[in-house]
């Protein structure tokens, strides 16, 4: 291990560590706004230009302030994969979600952060989660993965379909206390606000790049349900 001014140069055997993220406190107050704002986080804008940041490597640099965790030596490779993007991602949005025992939920998405989102919502307490999406082979794997339902939505197309058919399956009968957007589709962003019942929250997650703007969304629902819309950018 050599340590400099610029860089701390680490020897990697094997997985002995994984880095998750590294900001600046120089360029924000971080006190009062959450770490994931950094705009210097490694990677993610002025740093991605730079060389020797990847896997597959026999070195590579990792800045002051990087995160790293001594991972345990019977934990399997195939546990670890998750770990630098998905899970994380959807362990914060879960922080902002704040979901409580007994929660019906709804996972917009099944993909590898929708299927995370299922994971953290039942871990949560969630009484009920619901997983949208397609194809079928990962529909199915969200029920083993402890999806109390699904909805293929190439099966029901119609929108106010789906909005009955979340009513309908959640506890309360009125819609998803929270619903995890994690599709990345503009589209599912109008649909997502009603699935929610009065009161509800809607955390947007999938959307973490501009994908265009979301079609047939009415304002109206956020201010008549009284929802509680946040963003979650991890």
């Amino acid at each position: 291990m050599r340590l400099d001014e610029s860089f701390l140069q680490i020897r990697l055997n094997g997985l002995e560590f994984v880095s998750r993220s590294w900001s600046n406190p120089r360029h924000y107050d971080l006190s009062s706004i959450k770490k994931s704002r950094c705009q210097f986080i490694l990677g993610l804008r002025i740093y991605s230009q730079f060389l020797f940041l990847g896997g597959r490597v026999e070195y590579c640099y990792l800045y002051p302030r990087t995160s790293l965790f001594r991972l345990p030596d019977k934990l399997p490779v195939e546990a670890l994969v998750a770990s630098g993007c998905a899970a994380p991602t959807m362990v914060h949005a879960a922080e902002k979600a704040d979901i409580h025992v007994g929660h019906t939920v709804v996972v917009q998405g099944r993909g590898p952060v929708g299927l995370l989102g299922l994971v953290v919502a039942r871990e949560s307490g969630a009484g009920k989660v619901i997983v949208m999406g397609g194809p079928k082979e990962r529909l199915q794997m969200a029920q083993q993965w402890g999806a109390d339902a699904t909805m293929d939505i190439s099966e029901i197309k119609s929108p106010k379909d789906r909005i009955q058919f979340v009513k309908e399956l959640s506890l309360s009968k009125n819609g998803a206390d929270v619903v995890l957007e994690c599709s990345g589709v503009p589209s599912a962003f109008a649909e997502g606000a009603q699935f929610a019942r009065d009161g509800g929250k809607y955390i947007i997650v999938g959307l973490f790049m501009d994908a265009g703007p979301a079609e047939n969304f009415h304002p109206f629902w956020i201010t008549f349900k009284e929802l509680t819309v946040k963003g979650s950018y991890s």
